[in-house]
């Protein structure tokens, strides 16, 4: 059939194709079914819309428009062959009847009436279909249309766009159907992506957790993209671990403000132009250690998008077991802690063994059992058990 859009609905169009092509803009790919939810119903005005992840670990449904009660009994009739991804319904037996009938006859695009027809090609009698009466009915998806992809290996991806009741589309179910498989091309890419780059990242986050660097990973959009595992030890160990990591988090919105306010100079938009160089630097004293806190952005591309703000904090330079001794925290008779052993001092006092304070110093269990030793004579105590009372009563009143 032929399609006629107004100016509108092509604007809508494309945000809804520009949002499905982002499944990597945000920290996850729920996050992307919100974006990719808010602008189909933006297309579909009245519409509810909901995805289904089909893969080897089950069957994830999103939706923000659907009630919690209704994504409760789609995920109960929801399932997926762990061999091979694919999504199966046993609870519903003609719709499990048509996921093994869709990939072999290569229906990408479907809607009510098409599944119906479907229905009665293979032996089931539609108006017992359990499916819509149980399932996509009372959830809100009348005259439903939708798209399925599959990657071999990799799972199915479904999207159905629906209404609360019947006859509630402003254009009908066979311009619904039209529309939505212009979107086919964008939704492919959304599915390749989620199924191919996603698992790069988390190996790539992986990889950087194996070194030793202290980092916060933060989006273009402000989100937290990744905590390396050295941050995550580094945050354990620090009593004033929130105030650190607001300090972190303040420097990567500095950069990303430097990053606007470039493109509204050159009168662009993000990703318009090459992201300028910038580092925003600063130092954190705690009663605990003293942290030189830098950030920069990462290399184009690195974390699967530009604009991603690398954060690192580490002892400032100078503050090891050799470094000045610290203002705040106070030992015996004429002695001060030094950074690095206040850092012992507080995970003592939290009763860690030596085993951990290595962990979460990046050090030797030998080395950390010196650090121990000479806190405990600086502290002028016995055993581990009073280094608490002991850092109480040094701290400034």
């Amino acid at each position: 059939m032929s399609l006629h859009l107004t100016t509108d609905d092509a604007r809508r169009l494309a945000a809804a194709s520009e949002a499905l092509l982002s499944p990597l803009a945000g920290p996850s790919p729920e996050v992307w079914c919100v974006e990719a939810e808010r602008r189909l119903r933006a297309l579909f005005p009245g519409a509810n819309a909901a995805f289904w992840v089909a893969g080897a670990d089950g069957v994830r449904v999103h939706s923000e428009s659907l009630a919690p009660h209704s994504l409760r009994v789609l995920r109960a009739y929801a399932a997926a062959d762990p061999r091979t991804g694919h999504g199966t319904m046993p609870r519903a037996p003609e719709v499990d009847a048509f996921l093994r009938w869709r990939p072999a006859h290569a229906r990408e695009v479907h809607g009510e009436a098409e599944g119906r027809e479907v229905y009665r090609r293979l032996g089931f009698d539609p108006a017992r279909s359990v499916w819509f009466a149980e399932g996509l009915y009372p959830a809100g998806l009348h005259d439903f249309v939708g798209l399925f992809t599959e990657i071999p290996g990799r799972g199915e991806l479904f999207l159905n766009v629906g209404y609360a009741r019947p006859g509630r589309s402003r254009r009908g179910h066979e311009a619904d159907l039209a529309l939505l498989g212009l979107l086919l091309p964008a939704y492919r890419a959304a599915h390749h992506a989620l199924a191919t780059f996603a698992p790069r990242l988390a190996a790539l986050a992986a990889a950087v957790d194996a070194g030793p660097d202290a980092l916060l990973v933060v989006g273009p959009d402000g989100r937290t993209l990744h905590r390396t595992a050295a941050l995550e030890r580094l945050l354990g160990a620090e009593p004033e671990r929130e105030r650190l990591l607001a300090r972190m988090e303040g420097a990567a919105a500095a950069c990303l403000a430097v990053q606007r306010s470039s493109w509204r100079a050159r009168g662009g938009a993000p990703g318009a132009a090459p992201f300028a160089a910038h580092d925003a630097s600063g130092v954190v004293v705690t009663s605990f250690a003293r942290y030189a806190v830098r950030a920069a952005f990462a290399p184009a591309g690195f974390w699967g998008q530009e604009g991603v703000v690398q954060v690192s904090a580490e002892t400032a330079p100078g503050l090891s077991e050799n470094a000045e001794p610290s203002d705040s925290l106070a030992g015996g008779p004429g002695a001060r802690l030094t950074a690095r052993e206040a850092q012992v001092a507080g995970l003592l006092a939290r009763r860690a063994t030596d085993a951990e304070v290595a962990a979460a110093l990046g050090v030797s269990w030998h080395t950390a059992r010196r650090h121990a030793e000479r806190v405990l004579r600086k502290l002028d105590v016995r055993s581990r058990t009073e280094v608490a009372a002991a850092l109480a009563a040094a701290a400034p009143q």
